[in-house]
């Protein structure tokens, strides 16, 4: 059982799928989120940056913040993977974040493998529903922080491991709520 609690709460307004979330760390370590994503191109680290799959089969918008999948190629991945920056989440505190989506929700992925517009073969289509995915790590004794500056946005970069961190997801039940999204073209 994970000792982060993870409260999921999503709701549609004007032209935004709003999903709000807290995590309490009822742990004995400070736990570091894996939620400040950010983009290469326009160069920017914001909280509505987020990867998005679709689940035709359960009509539910899967979002995720956590480490992208690597491209499996013939050739080699990416030259750097794209990590996250990092949220601490203190033992017996709680962080909160608001995501803001644009209506309909499309497919994000990183490495440039979101599916290109095709107003010709895709639809939009209503989801019933909303599950939100974080990646996580707990703070080994040791491990240092030190306070940065990254595309203009204050961080915090973890350092001195000890050993490699365990990459941890905690996975919200669905929050049912009706969105439309862009399925896209077969």
């Amino acid at each position: 059982m994970s000792q982060l609690a993870l409260r999921v709460a999503a709701y549609v307004q004007e032209e935004q799928l709003v999903i709000r979330y807290a995590v309490h760390n009822n742990g004995v370590h400070d736990a570091y989120l894996l939620n400040r994503l950010h983009r290469a191109s326009p160069p920017e680290m914001s909280p509505d940056i987020a990867y998005v799959e679709l689940d035709a089969n359960n009509g539910v918008v899967e979002v995720a913040k956590r480490i992208a999948d690597t491209p499996i190629t013939s050739g080699s991945g990416p030259p750097v993977p794209v990590a996250p920056y990092v949220t601490p989440v203190r033992v017996d505190e709680t962080f909160s974040e608001t995501i803001q989506l644009a209506l309909p929700v499309r497919i994000y992925r990183e490495y440039g493998r979101s599916p290109m517009p095709d107003p010709d073969h895709e639809r939009v289509v209503e989801y019933q529903g909303v599950r939100l995915t974080l990646g996580y790590y707990w703070r080994d004794p040791g491990v240092t922080e030190t306070p940065g500056v990254a595309l203009g946005e204050a961080v915090i970069i973890p350092g001195g491991f000890p050993r490699f961190p365990e990459l941890l997801q905690i996975v919200s039940p669905v929050v049912p709520v009706r969105v439309p999204v862009v399925e896209p073209g077969q």
